[in-house]
């Protein structure tokens, strides 16, 4: 199978209208991870990234929420996953033992 021949092309930013230009190198790396090329200049992909995060943080959706478990060293029982203070058990986080 013949190796693709990549050259700069010029494309017009969906959001500004200006021109910009997706290089033979980046269309090769775009090609390497089944991407689509892009629609936007840097600046306006730049800009739009930005108000992504900052919608995130304002509605509490953080790039990495707290995970649902958290490793914890008890004395008596050694190490083990315990439920996070405030989520799943009734009993802030831990549970009751039975039948002892």
């Amino acid at each position: 199978m013949a190796e693709a021949v990549y050259q700069d092309k010029e494309i017009e930013c969906c959001d500004c209208k200006q021109v910009f230009i997706f290089t033979a190198g980046e269309q090769e790396f775009f090609a390497s991870k089944n991407f689509t090329p892009p629609r936007r200049c840097k600046p306006c992909r730049d800009v739009r990234k930005r108000e992504k995060e900052e919608k995130a943080a304002r509605e509490g959706d953080g790039p990495n929420p707290a995970p649902a478990q958290a490793w914890t060293q008890d004395e008596n029982r050694g190490n083990s996953y315990a439920q996070n203070e405030g989520r799943g058990d009734r009993e802030g986080g831990r549970r009751k033992r039975r039948g002892r």
